[in-house]
């Protein structure tokens, strides 16, 4: 039996939805002296609007540019605007697959992006624990779940088909909390340090 989502399709499209507004664009979609510096690097207007683009989806919502993506015009208006590049020239990139993809191992580097992992996983699932024992809503956990891999710089698209999952297990773990917490506190000293000490390993 298929496993039921924790988030609607339209749940998981506002999670992931490009900014637009012109405060969320300088928000999140405003360069560095640093970003200009490596954007500029490129050649030709294509080729700069292009890796400009990668760089602000990599940051917020957090995956790479996918092969024919739509990305709304308001978007690659405001990049060429602050890289001075022409708007125009945006379809022509990505015309060589292997430029789109050279430009996204640069910028992983560049933005120090880590592969999710299973301990990943695991401290992701534990980090919602609280929280799960606040709210059964999956949209503000995944929505927590994401805020935490931006912080930590994991990649989202490595992670995309784990969050979902570590919502459930931070539920599980937020449900017991306090029974563990009850049996923590009646525990001698020396064994709440053991079982401090292992949970924490």
């Amino acid at each position: 039996m298929p496993r039921r989502s924790i988030l609607s399709a339209t749940e998981r499209d506002s999670l992931l939805a490009l900014p637009q507004s012109q405060d969320d664009l300088i928000q999140h979609y405003s360069f560095t002296e640093s970003d200009l510096s490596l954007i500029r690097q490129r050649r030709g207007d294509a080729n700069r609007l292009g890796f400009a683009v990668q760089l602000c989806l990599l940051r917020y919502p957090g995956y790479a540019l996918a092969v024919d993506m739509p990305v709304p015009d308001v978007i690659i208006q405001w990049i060429s605007r602050q890289i001075q590049s022409d708007a125009e020239a945006w379809p022509q990139y990505g015309v060589r697959d292997q430029t789109r993809r050279e430009h996204f191992q640069e910028l992983r580097a560049y933005l120090s992006l880590s592969a999710f992992s299973l301990p990943d996983f695991r401290k992701l699932s534990y980090s919602l624990a609280d929280l799960a024992m606040q709210t059964d809503k999956g949209l503000v956990l995944a929505a927590k779940a994401l805020e935490t891999l931006r912080q930590r710089n994991a990649g989202y698209r490595q992670a995309e088909r784990r969050i979902p999952a570590s919502v459930p297990c931070a539920a599980r773990m937020g449900a017991h909390q306090p029974d563990r917490r009850l049996r923590s506190a009646s525990e001698p000293d020396d064994r709440r340090g053991a079982i401090s000490a292992a949970t924490n390993a």
